[in-house]
């Protein structure tokens, strides 16, 4: 499969760390982005384990479907609790987003609040949902988008893996328009931007030159948090 991808990963201006794991398959069309829980120990060990197993299952798996994207986010929960056991991580957990490319047919899974979204013709189609109490008020109406930006509550969860025996991944099916590009970020990136400058910056020509774009002014407004992105034309 040929793929024009750029990834781009970076601690911020506040962390100590950077708790954020991106990956890229190009060959098998995967792609995946997990954002560690800050303050948690072993927010960076959650990130990189959900990853890792997540993408070796679904290499080992064959046929990658819905059904094989839902089962991956199920074996990196559980590899985070053994890990947290073998290391006394106790209580470390992550988000994590993975996409399947096939042509112009995609296919995902979802949990917690990195997030995927098809750009074309200069907007931005959400491709997940946030797993957040706060995306949970704004979906019953109890506050509008632009008030949830600033809630104290954003980043509170309600699901992640390591943290909970339940789980639930979102996983859908999407269709790719011609001209379109995929974007995956972790909050570190999309909670620092308006939504405008996220669309301009990340339909820049280059995949790299946008990738880079779009870290650096993170960190203008701040860089509070750690901040990644993948950037793909099918």
């Amino acid at each position: 499969m040929s793929l024009d991808w750029a990834l781009l990963s970076d601690t911020g201006r506040v962390r100590a760390r950077n708790e954020d794991c991106a990956r890229a398959t190009p060959e098998l069309g995967l792609f995946a982005i997990a954002d560690g829980l800050g303050g948690h120990a072993g927010g960076d060990v959650a990130s990189r384990v959900a990853v890792e197993t997540a993408l070796e299952f679904l290499r080992a798996s064959g046929e990658i479907d819905t059904e094989a994207l839902d089962r991956s986010q199920h074996e990196a929960h559980a590899a985070i609790f053994r890990e947290a056991e073998r290391s006394e991580l106790w209580g470390m957990g992550t988000t994590l987003t993975v996409v399947h490319l096939q042509g112009r047919r995609g296919r995902l899974s979802h949990v917690g609040d990195t997030r995927a979204g098809l750009l074309h013709d200069g907007e931005l189609t959400p491709l997940t949902r946030d797993e957040t109490a706060v995306a949970r008020l704004v979906d019953e109406g109890s506050l509008s988008p632009d008030q949830a930006r600033d809630h104290p509550g954003m980043h509170v969860l309600t699901q992640a893996l390591g943290t909970q025996t339940a789980l639930e991944p979102q996983t859908r099916e999407f269709e790719i328009p011609g001209g379109a590009r995929l974007l995956l970020s972790s909050d570190g990136l999309h909670d620092l931007l308006p939504p405008d400058e996220l669309r301009a910056l990340a339909g820049i020509q280059g995949l790299e030159d946008a990738a880079r774009a779009l870290v650096e002014r993170a960190n203008q407004r701040g860089g509070t948090d750690n901040i990644s992105v993948i950037l793909v034309d099918p």
